[in-house]
């Protein structure tokens, strides 16, 4: 245990997500999740535990264990020793009673001398959990508000609250389906200030009423003067209750759209946790519920989106609505008549391609024995990937359907090395090397790019046929970074001139012909996805299990070539070093850090690459 401890401060010590003035909490976390004190006056040795508030503080806070790079790693993720803060005591409940505090300052505690509120409620710490009609309150961790956002709530208490102010009252979730939100039954407090405040406005104004009707009297017996001519009144500008109102009734009309695919009811929906926030809101995976449980993947509509954002996500719903393939991770339902919008995809698989090629690298050491296989891929097990993915693009080029950002950790692996595509565009949160701004301020998977892409914008189907050109490197990789010896602008640079990445280590000298054909600079010479799906289903597993040329050819001339700007043909057969040797030629006998895009430590030393 304190070897399991000193590897993990040593990685929280040199992490730069964790600041130093989180490491008097985070720490200290660690020590009494592994070393709990115990209650001074019980007869029997019982542990306190961590209190559950300051816990989710520090996962969702400035701090920010939860989803970084700390909490990912293998040190830290093997060996559980950072707590689960769902499983701690509730705020409030007789467990948590004698918690360890660590001492956050922006903590909140329940304040059972707040037997009302004032104003909305919005500071109310009280311990009322029942509404007006006699409910009881439900978790707050367990309905669909982003708990994280409000440190009220925070706790896995179910207190009523006003977080945010979002009503006029202190309110809650209850478990009926008909009123899922009601207010709670707290008296409002009375405030004796006003009476000191309120008598002289009134004697002020009753006095100021009088002294006006006398003027008034005394201006109807003077003789009355000609009305002035009226001058026309610009028209004032909309407030910013009517412009809110505006966005409502627009709000409303998208709620009031007809959408082709099954309707399901918020009721039916139960969000597990959020996996990250993509272009229209924040992401969650869940479950519908029914006669069985059915995993599904979420993405909301955020709150108060503007009218394009709207349209847009109405847009990709009827887009994708009618799309049902094997290889694609389909729409199964939406969420029309309740907000937030939803969107719900099928989700039954638990790690994304780049994640499950690295685990089976037979040169990666960076997953222990407990989350790899012993048996590496073979060549059958990878063109099953390729053909796989080549379907489900061929079925969205048929559609007329641009992906956008085709990569291996937009594909998810399931049993038997089933493959389902996805755009569910939250992976960024995860592989932020992988996007890069260049156009304009959102970032964008320039590895994956053709230079018509990087340097137009301009997306087609030809561009997607570029980008699965890269994901077939990524696969005979070993989900290796395309270029990950370089920084992102320099990638960039390398694709506008047509240097292309070079020939994997092993991989068959026919399977890197197809990968340089996808990569022509001429993007109607590019084969389409039809082409590439009908030549790997030709090519038998026995035909193509013979050794690559390309590195036998780097090793045998001694040195690298130029880059290559052959554009590749049907038949190439690597013979060539002009082709099968750049710039980016590797033999890798371990892992480097920047390989995966993402940093990664081998039994607590960096690991070298040789060039």
């Amino acid at each position: 245990m304190e070897e399991k401890l000193a590897a993990a401060i040593t990685v929280i010590a040199t992490s730069h997500e964790i600041s130093t003035d989180c490491h008097k909490y985070v720490i200290p976390l660690l020590c009494y999740f592994a070393f709990p004190l115990c209650e001074e006056n019980s007869p029997h040795p019982i542990a306190r535990k961590v209190c559950r508030h300051e816990c989710e503080l520090l996962q969702s806070g400035s701090c920010g264990l939860r989803g970084g790079d700390v909490q990912r790693h293998p040190l830290v993720s093997k060996h559980n020793v950072l707590p689960v803060c769902e499983e701690l005591p509730p705020l409030g409940s007789k467990e948590s009673a004698n918690c360890i505090r660590l001492g956050l300052p922006n903590s909140i505690e329940v304040k059972n001398e707040h037997t009302c509120y004032t104003g909305s409620g919005i500071d109310y710490r009280g311990t009322v959990t029942h509404t007006t009609t006699g409910m009881n309150c439900q978790q707050w961790n367990s309905k669909l508000i982003e708990v994280m956002e409000y440190p009220e709530l925070i706790g896995g208490h179910s207190y009523c609250r006003n977080p945010g102010g979002l009503e006029v009252q202190p309110w809650c979730f209850t478990d009926n389906p008909h009123h899922p939100k009601e207010f709670c039954s707290i008296p409002k407090c009375v405030d004796y200030l006003w009476l000191y405040i309120l008598v002289p406005v009134t004697t002020f104004i009753t006095l100021a009423g009088l002294l006006v009707g006398l003027w008034c009297v005394r201006q109807r017996k003077q003789p009355s003067t000609p009305p002035a001519k009226s001058t026309p009144t610009k028209p004032q500008p909309l407030s910013h209750h009517s412009s809110q109102q505006q966005q409502q009734m627009e709000m409303n009309s998208l709620m009031r759209t007809q959408f082709r695919a099954a309707e399901i009811p918020l009721t039916s929906i139960r969000f597990l946790r959020m996996v990250g926030e993509g272009t229209y809101g924040k992401a969650y995976q869940g479950e519908v519920l029914g006669t069985t449980s059915t995993p599904v993947f979420i993405k909301s509509l955020r709150e108060k989106a503007s009218p394009k954002l709207q349209q847009e996500f109405q847009k990709e719903a009827e887009s994708i609505t009618d799309f049902h393939h094997s290889n694609l991770a389909c729409l199964i339902g939406v969420c029309s008549r309740e907000e937030p919008l939803c969107l719900l995809f099928e989700y039954c698989f638990r790690v994304d391609l780049r994640e499950y090629l690295i685990r089976q690298s037979p040169r990666s050491e960076m997953i222990g024995d407990e989350g790899r296989n012993n048996d590496s891929l073979d060549l059958s097990d990878m063109l099953h990937v390729c053909k796989q993915i080549a379907s489900g693009m061929d079925y969205l080029a048929s559609r007329h359907y641009v992906h956008r950002d085709l990569a291996a950790r937009n594909c998810l692996v399931g049993d038997n090395l089933s493959i389902k595509i996805c755009d569910f565009g939250i992976w960024r949160d995860l592989y932020t090397s992988d996007y890069y701004p260049v156009l304009s301020d959102r970032p964008m998977p320039v590895r994956w790019m053709p230079a018509e892409s990087i340097v137009y914008n301009k997306f087609t189907t030809e561009s997607d046929v570029w980008s699965y050109g890269v994901v077939l490197w990524e696969i005979f990789s070993y989900g290796v970074q395309p270029y990950f010896c370089y920084s992102n602008q320099e990638a960039v640079d390398m694709i506008c001139s047509h240097q292309l990445l070079s020939c994997p280590e092993d991989c068959p000298p026919q399977i890197y012909g197809l990968m340089v054909e996808c990569w022509h600079e001429i993007p109607s010479h590019r084969p389409t996805f039809k082409e590439l799906h009908a030549r790997l289903n030709c090519w038998p597993a026995v035909y193509i299990r013979t050794p690559s040329l390309c590195h036998s050819i780097s090793t045998h001339n001694g040195s690298s070539t130029g880059p290559s700007n052959n554009t590749g043909s049907t038949n190439l057969s690597c013979t060539t070093a002009t082709i099968c040797t750049s710039p980016f030629s590797v033999r890798m006998s371990s892992v480097s850090p920047s390989m995966y895009g993402h940093q990664t430590s081998i039994n607590g030393q960096w690991k070298g690459v040789q060039i």
